[in-house]
């Protein structure tokens, strides 16, 4: 946090070794137009503080939901899209009203069971409609915390991340690569 000039770091640290390992890198945020600061399991882990500074500082600034750059002015987002598939032996009329089921009154049962990793790419039942989009704004997440969606984020940032699923791009679709893309991303080497 620079205050009055000075940088100060958060937390019970020796200020001055905190500053000289953090001087380059929040003088290089502090440059940035636009930085993005990608945090995960290491702040969980730290405990209740860090994970409130990290809070604070989200508060403070912003939510990424689509990258651009400078060879795709209109952005990109990741879009993994799950598909509901009927095999050839299965009892094809069952299984076709059960996929009928969860793209319309069941559609918030099967958002629920991980609405933190499942959007609603349908966002209504017929154009224009948005309550597809609103229900699963109202779901619960968390494991030992639950909330809905829209007591942690703002209404802007839930139509920001709808939104991004617009602009996702099936990898290796439109370029007649989508098994070679299908491997990598399942693969997990990605995440590794």
């Amino acid at each position: 946090v620079r205050a009055g000039g000075e940088l100060h770091v958060l937390g019970d640290v020796d200020q001055n070794r905190a500053r000289a390992a953090m001087g380059c890198h929040v003088e290089a945020l502090e440059r940035a137009e636009r930085p993005i600061l990608y945090t995960g399991g290491g702040v969980i882990n730290s405990g209740d503080q860090a994970t409130a500074h990290v809070r604070t500082l989200a508060e403070a600034t912003g939510f990424v939901t689509v990258l651009k750059g400078p060879g795709n002015a209109d952005g990109a987002a990741w879009a993994d899209v799950r598909y509901l598939g009927i095999t050839a032996d299965a009892n094809t009329s069952v299984a076709q009203e059960f996929v009928e089921f969860v793209v319309s009154e069941g559609y918030g049962d099967w958002l629920s069971q991980a609405p933190e990793g499942k959007f609603p790419v349908r966002r209504g039942a017929e154009e224009g409609d948005t309550s597809y989009e609103e229900m699963w704004a109202a779901l619960d997440v968390g494991v030992d915390r639950k909330a809905p969606l829209a007591d942690i984020y703002p209404k802007e940032v839930i139509d920001d991340i709808v939104a991004g699923l617009s602009v996702g791009d099936r990898w290796g679709a439109a370029t007649g690569q989508l098994a070679t893309a299908s491997k990598l991303v399942n693969s997990r080497v990605m995440s590794r």
